[in-house]
């Protein structure tokens, strides 16, 4: 008898309580094959397998500019940073041209109380964004929807703001100052 016959001959038992032996044999017989299969399988593709070609960094990548080396920050430079911000996704790459200058809305040539109000500084993001002000000689942190001289902070960008008072608008934007932005930052 060959080894063919007699496989299927021992796994053709009609009596119950060997059939079940038998297959129960059978899955582990099948389950080990599969498993050495897949083992000699792995073993031909780790002989085959090929090392990745090295990629070297760009020479550009390596080289740091003389004016960040310098740990001056001039408010152009200041500017192209928060236009091209480092870890979002929507990231461009750096321009010849500087950013554009942020537009004012004039209102008119009426004097409001937002004249003697001097934006210091945005905070926050999204709802929870707020401003900081010079009031009158004294700071006051205003959230979105509060008010100050009866004007309502609408919204907050990076460098401007929007107050609403009776349907009109007014935008204050934040003055940069190139001396003092360097020495606060070193202060840090």
């Amino acid at each position: 008898m060959s080894l063919l016959t007699q496989l299927r001959s021992r796994y053709r038992q009609t009596e119950n309580p060997l059939q079940t032996q038998r297959y129960l044999e059978l899955a582990v017989v099948l389950v080990t094959l599969l498993f050495l299969l897949l083992l000699v399988l792995t073993a031909v593709r780790l002989a085959v397998l090929t090392e990745p070609a090295t990629r070297l960094p760009a020479p550009g990548s390596l080289v740091v500019a003389d004016a960040v080396a310098s740990g001056v920050v001039t408010s152009e430079m200041r500017g192209e940073i928060t236009s091209r911000p480092l870890f979002f996704p929507s990231r461009r790459p750096l321009s010849a041209e500087p950013p554009p200058a942020p537009v004012v809305k004039e209102s008119g040539a009426q004097k409001s109380e937002l004249d003697k109000v001097k934006l210091l500084g945005v905070f926050g993001g999204g709802e929870s964004a707020g401003v900081i002000l010079l009031v009158e000689g004294k700071k006051q942190r205003i959230l979105i929807g509060e008010e100050v001289k009866g004007w309502k902070l609408k919204s907050v960008d990076l460098n401007q703001v929007q107050f609403s008072s009776g349907g009109k608008l007014e935008t204050l934007v934040l003055q940069y100052s190139g001396a003092k932005a360097a020495g606060n930052g070193a202060k840090r």
